[in-house]
């Protein structure tokens, strides 16, 4: 889509400056919808309403093909209004006895407005700019909270800070995969090769892998640890295969180094130490078969777990595999469910385990057409590409693909990166033809 072709360059520019200070905010509802649910109507969603207005008369007046990735994302979200409606028709009949959420079916379309925000900004933002922004201000946000001088904001107000590091996230998990974001944007986007020759270009790498490690650090988050240095790994072994063997071999030695003060600061890390201390315990595998053998799915486990807490378990895969065992049974136990899923929603506001939560709710249908949505924006370019991949990596233990602020982020990113797709194939067209 040409937006020049809908608004002139002052009213465009207008639009960026009212939405894309969303980043930077933390999302507090004002109106909460009660129950377990955490999402409510907040400012965002009020500006993004009427962003939408506009884009729908927009896309009447261009008539512009739709993208494989909307094509996609349309597609997901007729599955989820489908899925939606099949749960209800089986409660009625009283074949099930989980209800599914509208709201859940049409989140992801709200989120997916970024997309569209993102091509807009293209020409008339900087993207590097935009993300050092955003990276700057959460580090300033998270060294507050860790000095004890700034509250954390929920969705319902300020909250204490204690332990583990939210930023202007709504918790610390979503942090984590934020600032794995941020990290693969600047490692992956052609940022450092643009830096002029010298020291400061050398090591700004191996600067980002420190500072935003420690970052992710102060999260605890060890989904979006092992995914910081699975990007850092795989960005050494491209510059591989450019031959700059010394960016490896210092990377490499930097990595050991890491490792080991890792392990000497790791009893001094309160929150990620005694999370994971048990986490390599033999109790844990034993867990799965008897919680899946006792659990109920006539109720919610979380809060009525049916195997009791100790020590010999790890806190946060002994909740996720009641949580996880249960979403995963209910599906199991209802084959007519198999194409279509159980309905958007069902395993409550958090299941910790996006990729799992896709099967359960939607189906082989959802996850096919999710991986084909996933690749599709893989496809854009190779910063989009690694952001999706420690997505991915961060929704095996949480739902981060129903998380706006990483999903709101890396749509954005997608966007933008999708019109200078499209700029760069364009210049080389006449090249082409000679």
């Amino acid at each position: 889509m040409s937006w020049s072709q809908v608004l002139d360059s002052p009213s465009m520019k207008a639009c960026l400056w009212l939405i894309v200070p969303l980043f930077f905010l933390p999302k507090v509802n004002l109106i909460s919808m009660g129950g377990t649910e955490t999402a409510g109507v907040r400012v965002d969603d009020i500006l993004l309403f009427g962003f939408s207005l506009f884009f729908l008369f927009a896309s009447l007046s261009l008539r512009k093909p739709l993208h494989k990735i909307e094509k996609a994302l349309f597609a997901l979200i007729a599955l989820s209004l489908l899925s939606f409606a099949f749960n209800r028709l089986l409660l009625i009949l009283d074949e099930i006895n989980v209800t599914s959420s509208i709201l859940y079916a049409l989140r992801p379309l709200e989120y997916f407005l970024f997309f569209y925000i993102g091509q807009m900004a293209f020409g008339r933002l900087s993207l590097s700019l935009v993300m050092l922004l955003f990276l700057g201000w959460n580090a300033v946000i998270m060294t507050l909270q860790w000095l004890g001088l700034m509250p954390a904001v929920s969705v319902d107000g300020f909250m204490y800070v204690s332990g583990r590091i939210p930023g202007i996230a709504s918790f610390p998990s979503e942090m984590g995969a934020l600032l794995n974001l941020l990290f693969c944007y600047f490692l992956f986007s052609g940022y450092i090769d643009e830096r002029k020759e010298g020291i400061l270009k050398e090591s700004l790498p191996y600067a980002l892998f420190f500072s935003i490690g420690a970052l992710v650090l102060w999260t605890a988050s060890r989904a979006s640890l092992v995914a910081h240095v699975v990007a850092f790994i795989f960005y050494l072994k491209y510059c591989g295969k450019s031959r700059k063997m010394a960016q490896v071999s210092l990377g490499m030695l930097l990595l050991a180094i890491g490792g080991g003060v890792l392990v000497v600061i790791l009893p001094h890390i309160d929150e990620l130490y005694e999370r994971s201390f048990a986490l390599f315990s033999w109790d844990n595998l034993d867990l799965i078969e008897e919680v899946w053998h006792r659990i109920e799915t006539s109720y919610n486990p979380l809060g009525n777990e049916t195997v009791e807490y100790d020590d010999g378990y790890d806190m946060s895969w002994w909740m996720r595999i009641h949580k996880w065992c249960y979403a995963l049974k209910v599906f199991v136990l209802n084959p007519e469910c198999y194409l279509q899923g159980i309905g958007p929603g069902f395993a409550s506001a958090g299941l910790d385990g996006g990729l799992l939560r896709i099967f359960v709710e939607l189906g082989f249908i959802g996850t096919f057409l999710y991986a084909i949505f996933f690749k599709e924006m893989m496809n854009l370019s190779p910063y989009v590409k690694w952001m999706v991949v420690v997505l991915l990596m961060n929704m095996v233990f949480f739902d981060a693909h129903l998380a706006y602020k990483p999903m709101s982020l890396i749509f954005f990113s997608a966007g933008y990166a999708l019109v200078e797709k499209e700029e760069r194939l364009l210049s080389l067209a006449p090249a082409a033809v000679l």
